[in-house]
């Protein structure tokens, strides 16, 4: 199916120049006046004189939205802001990305034509099907024609386009792949690294607890003019900020969809497009098989042995020589089947090994042999007693969950028009926004006071805040939002403005900031005299603990994957520490509002046999991880000396109105 039609668009263009030499003049001048609209024909840049086309910039665009949808919703399950969400991914600004994404892609098509790469047919073929969504397969593997061509509809391409969008993509991973494979990793970075993940490291450790610092500060008197100063200073700071609450209704879909009445065409018309994926009865097939056993920790020439005999058995079958049933009895060392003749009852895929399944299933014929086949158990032989066809469930029995489908997709719709409506003309009269609560018997819900941070999360309220603080709602106006599979409609009913209080009612929290200030400066002043008295061996760590009147903490052995709970250190802390490989160096390490002193004490040494085990398997791991950054230098090494205009006219113009179809001559 995969090449059919790219088969046709070929027979296509060689009609194609005889229909183009007899058009009339006006459908000449036609043509090129669409070529000059076309995105297939605009160039929004070049690089190094290699046209970029706005067609694949608008493909690029399309995918990004898609991508930042996508993040949009698991921001907010996460209860993440989107926009920081969006920063982690690079989507802040999707033109730009859509236009880096274009460009990448162009210098490694160019750089991939220059080494003259090409993948055989058969090849890609093969990769097609594999990158191609599971739904869009039957129980073979092979494409489900009907379910393809609707998906191909939802997502607005055609079959060639979809196609080639693959094929370009498998050619360029490929490429990527080959140029990754070049990349070195040094022999001391993966001792570095062997060590970092196999070696256990003890400290010696002082913390210096912030609590004691500010109990300290907190017995000494601040005097007025340090307040006043410190309340001038940092008025913005004690700003009390603004706060709104709202009135809130929340409307059910469910209790909704009761008033949407579904007509005999829409149940049909969705049993018919959905059968295949919905009410699909998945084929059954019962099988025989006989099981040749091997491991693949066998020696090669026992293997070989085996498959050998596989072969043999398999021509006595197919010959007539012999009889399936006593070939299962006397050579399948599966246990389970061998004494009933290897008889295997109906089962669908998802049953048994995915390689046997695929072959079992393929059969369609009574009595029909498989090929040999390799699965997790050894080599398998396959002969088909009873098929029972792909089948579907009948309208009648499924008719509940149609019209319950159908409801769902309509009330959605439906729902959010009606409160559109409502919402829009309450700008005029409260009472449509009465009248639409009254008729759906909604309950009156009041919030509390909520902030602007309070819109962080994914629960009700969180998404009450955001709506409430978006800059277009005011006092008294109504809104609504969709939260989960409810709707929720809202009008804002009072809003405290944000002000800075006077200094009598901030004084309190004016001396707690005080003295947390004075308190970390004592710390950090006492941190950096200590630290420099044990790295210039003035003084040893534990003469210094003493000195302090702070605890002198021995660590364990650990890993750098370790933590210490117990001490109330979390996993960075062993990260960090464990660059210290000499009881030279000293480490300063913050956690929450402590701060500690670390001194290496000690190293359990590893062996080079342990590392020459391990060897291979941190190269490959090192490899995967550099690999993103690889590419990166490549393409970012071809842009020093490249050449790149770009068109911001057509980037710009996002309201022009191109074609995206092919001309139609």
């Amino acid at each position: 199916m995969i090449y059919i039609f790219r088969k046709e668009m070929k027979k296509w263009k060689n009609v194609l120049w005889v229909v183009f030499f007899a058009m009339t003049g006006s459908t000449f001048w036609a043509y090129l006046g669409y070529k000059k609209n076309n995105p297939a024909y605009i160039t929004i840049a070049k690089y190094n004189g290699n046209d970029i086309k706005l067609i694949d910039y608008q493909d690029a665009l399309e995918n990004v939205n898609r991508q930042i949808n996508m993040y949009k919703n698991y921001a907010e399950r996460l209860g993440i802001p989107v926009d920081m969400f969006l920063a982690m991914a690079g989507l802040l600004d999707p033109e730009k990305a859509a236009f880096n994404t274009c460009l990448n892609n162009k210098v490694l098509d160019i750089e991939k034509d220059y080494f003259n790469i090409e993948l055989d047919s058969e090849y890609l073929e093969k990769e097609l099907l594999s990158k191609l969504p599971e739904e869009l397969k039957d129980a073979y593997g092979n494409i489900n024609m009907d379910v393809y061509k609707r998906y191909l509809a939802a997502v607005n391409l055609t079959p060639e386009k979809f196609e080639n969008r693959l094929s370009e993509s498998i050619e360029r991973e490929f490429f990527e792949g080959f140029l990754t494979s070049a990349n070195y990793i040094p022999l001391n970075n993966l001792k570095e690294s062997f060590t970092n993940s196999i070696a256990k490291k003890s400290f010696n450790i002082v913390k210096f607890n912030f609590d004691d610092y500010l109990k300290k500060e907190a017995a000494h008197e601040i005097k007025n003019e340090e307040i006043n100063k410190f309340y001038n200073e940092h008025k913005e700071e004690f700003r009390i900020p603004e706060k709104r609450k709202a009135n809130y209704w929340v409307i059910n879909s469910n209790d909704y969809a009761k008033k949407i009445v579904v007509d005999e065409s829409q149940i049909q018309s969705f049993y018919e497009k959905n059968k295949s994926i919905l009410f699909r009865i998945a084929p059954k097939v019962k099988v025989r098989h006989i099981l040749f056993k091997v491991s693949k920790n066998d020696a090669a020439d026992k293997i070989e042995k085996v498959l050998s005999q596989a072969k043999t058995i398999r021509e006595k079958i197919v010959s007539k020589k012999a009889n399936f049933i006593d070939m299962a009895k006397q050579y399948s060392q599966d246990e389970k089947t061998n004494s009933n003749g290897g008889l295997v009852d109906f089962f669908e895929k998802g049953s048994y090994d995915p390689e046997f399944e695929k072959a079992a299933l393929k059969l369609q014929n009574e009595g029909e042999i498989s090929d040999i086949i390799k699965t997790k158990d050894g080599y398998e032989l396959i002969q088909l007693e009873k098929r029972m066809p792909t089948s579907y469930k009948s309208l009648d029995s499924v008719r509940n969950d149609v019209i319950k489908s159908v409801k769902a997709k309509k009330v959605l719709t439906v729902l959010s028009a009606d409160i559109k409506r409502a919402v829009y003309e309450a700008s005029a009269n409260d009472n449509i926004v009465n009248k639409f609560i009254s008729e759906n018997n909604l309950i009156l819900k009041e919030s509390k006071l909520l902030e602007k941070k309070d819109s962080v999360g994914s629960e009700l309220e969180n998404m009450l805040a955001e709506k409430i603080f978006s800059n277009s709602k005011k006092e008294k106006q109504y809104g609504f939002f969709n939260y989960k599979d409810d709707f929720v409609l809202f009008q804002v009913v009072s809003v405290q403005k944000s002000y800075i209080p006077e200094l009598k009612d901030a004084k309190a929290k004016i001396m707690t900031q005080i003295n947390a200030k004075n308190a970390k400066i004592s710390l950090k002043n006492n941190l950096k005299s200590a630290k420099a008295a044990v790295l210039n061996k003035s003084k040893n760590i534990k003469d210094l603990a003493a000195q302090l009147g702070l605890n002198l903490i021995e660590t364990k052995a650990i890993k750098n994957s370790d933590n210490l709970q117990d001490l109330g250190l979390d996993a960075e802390f062993a990260k960090r520490a464990f660059v210290l490989d000499s009881a030279d160096q000293v480490l300063s390490y913050k956690h929450n509002s402590d701060y500690y002193l670390v001194q290496f004490r000690n190293i359990e040494q590893t062996s080079l046999i342990s590392f020459e085990i391990e060897k291979n398997k941190l190269i490959s791991e090192a490899l995967n991880k550099s690999k993103g950054l690889y590419l990166q230098g490549f393409i970012a090494s071809l842009f020093r000396t490249a050449k790149l205009e770009k068109f911001e006219k057509f980037l710009d113009n996002k309201n022009a109105n191109y074609p995206i179809n092919d001309i139609d001559i």
